[in-house]
């Protein structure tokens, strides 16, 4: 209707400048003629054959009038002068969104992708017939790949994520081949980055949209989708190995919930079609932290899927599961401890570890000048007291080391401590006793170095320790970080967990040492603390490719003396100490993927370490790498650690120039599943070195769910930063008209005549007409 009473659409309105052709040339003459005419109309009606009220005088008056002013708008020639593009000289382009997040049906009925269809070549299908009375139009879907989309109706919606990068970029290649005044992107703004999609290109849309704005190619937005204001997502699942049992994994996950206040849901993790565990969940506000543990008896690699299932039906279900791999690997670990003072803590904590089948635990007690050796493989083991070569020590996983003097280890000795930790990677535990740091004169060796505390002088230290608090009864004072460690954790739930800890009987005495060293993480303190300092009793770090950790006390035997001989937190205690500080040690053959899940497609690089048996890299190893992918399907007769293994393929490996003793294999895997890597490594000359297994699982990753709904601010911020405009895809009807008339390379400057305009003629009628009716009605002439 606009358009057909003013001539053109409201775009050239809106965007032009109105200005008249006979002016100011022609303004005085005009002007004379008006105000000539003004006084004869107003003369005119003075005297009137028949009388008339002044009401009635005064509208015929102004009925005349603005028949006057219509004609003077006439004779003055309007136009309206505005920048528009010459016709067919250019080309638009328009990339539509054919991801998954395109099967979203934001009314329960019709999918965005249908919505895109009606719109584009559907009721409205003047469009696109608008679209190229001036363009030739250039169409493509874009989601993870682009590709040129010859009718509107076969557009998809299977693509792995959308990509605007990529399109941008492509929009930005296509300038160079084809004269293109605008693009229309069609998308829903759920942009995913790809590293691997975007290659030898800017992958940041805002900088893309902006450089095609620098080169006067506007980007219009067209956004399809909803805002979505109630949403369950599960963000992510970590598996790892519990330091409490054998056959016990821990599970975390995150939750994020979006609108829908009290929210209850339901937590199951699967293995296949075998589910494992199921449990009732009150969704917090925002994000809720869900920690479980699950059962593991089958040894070997499991594929799970956890499942987040919401009490009402939500609009996108395909965001409420993650899967992840457990790695059920049995792995034992060889613990060397030394003492000379105080076996009761001796005592008890090999009480504790010779009951934990990962743990071999091996002891050396000095008693005078020899040393009560337990645990030993061999006679010849540790006949000579502690190692004093690389090999002999490197063939443990972690050293204890409780309450003895410095004095009794020589500098190579000591010097082998470090390198165990920091070249072989080791773990390390320093216990508190009568001989323990300051008091052993451990500050002043290469240990101190190593440690994630500390340690005072001789002097400090002994000036210190006549102080009480340091020699009576306390109770340990986890910190937040020692609450959240899996090393001090009693139970998954975090009440009952701190509940645990508080119902503990009291150690007694606690050992001197000073301020935490940056990178260093305090576990426990004592609750009572002086000059608004810690007392730090448990901390530990990461040191090279080992860790260290101090025990700044010798009394934990008393928990295990006071509690019932049927509480078992005290075994519980060394048993996930130790286990930290063991199990975690690398081996010299070793193969492992940068990450445990990937997508389908996805690269995956996979990193081969060959040391020799003093864990130095060998460089000019012979790397034979094997993948084995996974089957066609899982069979419920085999053990749930046996899923299905299909065809193995070589893949080949490089030297890693930037570490030494590393290899790197990548590889894209085309099936979901389990994918297991074992690598065999043999010297330059042919002799064996060792083998390696990992795994790794390939999905089917939801991206374009993670954040479904319509992203309107992004899509704002891309049109403006290109000079362009967005529209929601409800009001783009007049798109083309916009297009039109956007200042571009393909645009020149128009002017167009308003003074045939239908809306002038037609009120010139209504008044003249209205007018003669009334003069009509009143006996006039």
């Amino acid at each position: 209707m606009f358009e057909f009473l003013f001539k053109y659409s409201r775009i050239v309105f809106e965007d032009g400048q109105l200005s008249a052709r006979n002016l100011p040339e022609y303004a005085p003459l005009i002007g004379l003629i008006f105000l000539i005419s003004l006084f004869l109309i107003l003369f005119g009606y003075r005297k009137t054959q028949a009388p008339l009220p002044g009401f009635l005088k005064s509208t015929l008056l102004v009925l005349r009038y603005m028949v006057i002013i219509l004609l003077f708008f006439i004779i003055i020639e309007p136009i309206i002068t505005l920048t528009t593009i010459v016709p067919k000289k250019s080309a638009v382009l328009l990339l539509v969104d054919s991801s998954k997040s395109m099967q979203i049906k934001d009314e329960r009925t019709t999918t965005r992708t249908e919505k895109i269809i009606n719109f584009l070549a559907g009721d409205q299908a003047s469009f696109l017939e608008k679209l190229r009375q001036d363009f030739n139009v250039l169409t493509y879907e874009f989601g993870d790949k682009i590709v040129h989309l010859d009718s509107i109706p076969d557009l998809h919606n299977n693509g792995e994520i959308t990509n605007i990068a990529q399109a941008l970029s492509f929009a930005s290649s296509r300038l160079k081949s084809q004269p293109i005044s605008a693009v229309i992107l069609v998308t829903d703004g759920g942009h995913v980055l790809f590293d691997h999609v975007s290659k030898g290109g800017d992958t940041d849309p805002i900088k893309l949209a902006s450089l095609l704005g620098k080169q006067k190619v506007p980007v219009f937005t067209v956004g399809v989708g909803s805002e979505i204001e109630s949403d369950v997502r599960l963000v992510s699942v970590a598996a790892k190995s519990s330091v409490t049992g054998a056959d016990e994994t821990n599970l975390t996950a995150y939750i994020q919930k979006k609108g829908a206040e009290n929210t209850n849901a339901t937590v199951q993790i699967w293995e296949e079609d075998f589910l494992v565990k199921s449990e009732k969940l009150a969704l917090s506000k925002n994000y809720t932290q869900y920690k479980t543990t699950i059962e593991t008896p089958e040894k070997g690699f499991h594929n799970y899927t956890a499942k987040i299932i919401p009490e009402y039906s939500e609009l996108v279900t395909e965001n409420n599961s993650e899967s992840f791999l457990i790695n059920n690997a049995e792995k034992t670990g060889r613990v060397l401890y030394i003492e000379e003072l105080h076996p009761w803590e001796f005592k008890f904590l090999k009480r504790a570890l010779d009951r934990d089948r990962l743990i071999h635990f091996t002891s050396m007690v000095k008693t005078g000048k020899d040393y009560y050796r337990q645990g030993i493989r061999s006679p010849r083991e540790l006949e000579q007291g502690f190692p004093q070569k690389k090999a002999e020590l490197f063939q443990y996983d972690a050293i204890i080391i409780g309450s003895i003097h410095s004095s009794a280890f020589t500098k190579t000795q000591l010097n082998l401590i470090r390198n165990f930790v920091s070249i072989r990677g080791g773990g390390l535990l320093l216990l508190g006793g009568p001989k323990a740091f300051s008091q052993g004169d451990w500050q002043n060796t290469v240990i101190a170095d190593i440690l994630p505390v500390t340690l005072f002088d001789d002097e400090m230290a002994q000036l210190k320790s006549r102080q009480a608090i340091y020699r009576t009864p306390f109770k340990l004072a986890l910190t937040a970080e020692g609450f959240r460690s899996p090393v001090l954790e009693f139970s998954t739930d975090a009440k009952e967990n701190k509940k645990q800890w508080e119902s503990l009987p009291t150690l007694l005495g606690f050992q001197l040492v000073g301020k935490a060293k940056s990178g260093a993480t305090i576990l426990a303190t004592h609750p009572d603390s002086r000059d608004k300092k810690d007392h730090i009793i448990i901390a530990s770090q990461q040191y090279g490719r080992g860790r260290t950790m101090v025990m700044a006390t010798s009394s934990f035997w008393r928990w295990q003396m006071q509690l019932p001989s049927a509480d078992l937190r005290h075994e519980q205690f060394w048993r996930q100490i130790t286990r930290w500080i063991t199990l975690s040690t690398p081996v010299p053959i070793n193969v492992e993927p940068e990450k445990e899940s990937y997508s389908l497609n996805e690269n995956v690089k996979l990193f081969v370490t060959v040391l020799d048996s003093h864990f130095q890299a060998i460089q000019d190893a012979q790397i034979s790498l094997q993948i084995k992918q996974p089957g066609n399907g899982f069979d419920r007769n085999k053990s749930r650690g046996d899923p299905p293994v299909g065809e193995s393929i070589t893949v080949k490996t490089t030297t890693d120039i930037q570490k030494p003793g590393r290899y790197i294999a990548e590889f894209k895997p085309e099936k979901p599943g389990i994918y297991y890597a074992e690598t065999l490594a043999h010297s330059k000359s042919g002799q064996y070195l060792g083998h390696s297994e990992s795994a790794f699982i390939a999905k089917e990753v939801n991206r374009e769910f993670l954040n479904p709904a319509l992203q309107e601010s992004y899509l704002k911020r891309i049109s403006k930063l290109s000079n362009g405009m967005y529209y929601s895809i409800e009001q783009a009807a007049d798109l083309p008209d916009k297009i039109a008339v956007t200042e571009s390379v393909y645009s020149k400057v128009v002017d167009r005549e308003l003074w045939d305009a239908p809306i002038f003629f037609l009120l010139l009628l209504i008044f003249l007409t209205t007018e003669w009716s009334i003069r009509r009605a009143k006996g006039l002439s």
